[in-house]
Formats: structure tokens, sequence, C-alpha cells
């Protein structure tokens, strides 16, 4: 992409980016409600938001349009870089989120079995420490 056809075009970038933008807030809203009522966010949900990086998900893109959009412009335009940090933290607070969600998921009910399983001392000691650090997630 030539600099003067994004410098064309950005009014139509900053658009779109903010019909993702209002759609990535209404998915992780979607996501505290859930915590709100649960305790628990979806593993799947924020895997889809977020992406791969061979299969980059609505968030990543947003992101990735933000750096290539205020980054590098050379202008000092504060309010575009504002909004790519603000997306970048977004993004990357986002990932932990996902992570702590997998961690709940797949590690939780395997701690919360280990738990009720009459275990040596020493094996339920390390599984009560290790438990303790996924519930901190």
């Amino acid at each position: 992409m030539s600099k003067a056809w994004i410098k064309e075009k950005l009014p139509e970038f900053v658009r779109d980016m903010m019909r993702d933008l209002c759609l990535a807030t209404d998915i992780l809203e979607s996501q505290f409600t859930m915590f709100d009522q649960t305790n628990q966010v979806s593993f799947e949900v924020l895997h889809d938001l977020l992406g791969e990086e061979m299969n980059k998900g609505l968030l990543w893109r947003l992101k990735d349009t933000a750096h290539h959009l205020f980054r590098n412009d050379g202008k000092q335009d504060l309010a575009g870089q504002f909004l790519d940090w603000s997306i970048g933290y977004i993004f990357h607070e986002t990932m932990k989120l996902k992570e702590d969600a997998y961690q709940q998921q797949n590690y939780g009910p395997w701690f919360r079995d280990l738990m009720d399983r009459e275990l040596p001392e020493a094996e339920h000691d390390i599984s009560r420490e290790l438990f303790q650090v996924v519930l901190q997630t």
C-alpha cells in the first residue's frame, strides 16, 4: 500500500476502524456481562476475536490497521496516536484475558478434580499451590 493511497483513503479507513472498534467493544462487553453472571469468560469467543498470526481476528486486524494509519504517518496527530495506543492496549489485554480463560477452562477442572482425590500429602500440597495460581487468572 502506498502512503498516498492510504492518505487518500484515510476517512474510509477511520470509518471502518470505528465500526470494528464498536463491534469488538460489543463482544468484550458481552464477555464482561458473562463474567459478572458466571465468573467466567469464553476462551472460544476471545480466540475468535483475536485470531492467530496466520488467521487474524477482528481485534488483531484493527490493531494492525491502527498501526499502519497512525504509528508511522510522520505527523504529530496525537488523536490518531492515542487511538493507536488504545487499540493496541485493548488487544494486548484481551490476549492476556484469553490466556487466563484458557487456564480456567482447561486446568481449573483438572485441579478441582485433584483437590477431591486422596493424594499423598506432598502432591496434595503442590496441587493446592498450583490451583491457587489458576484461581488468580
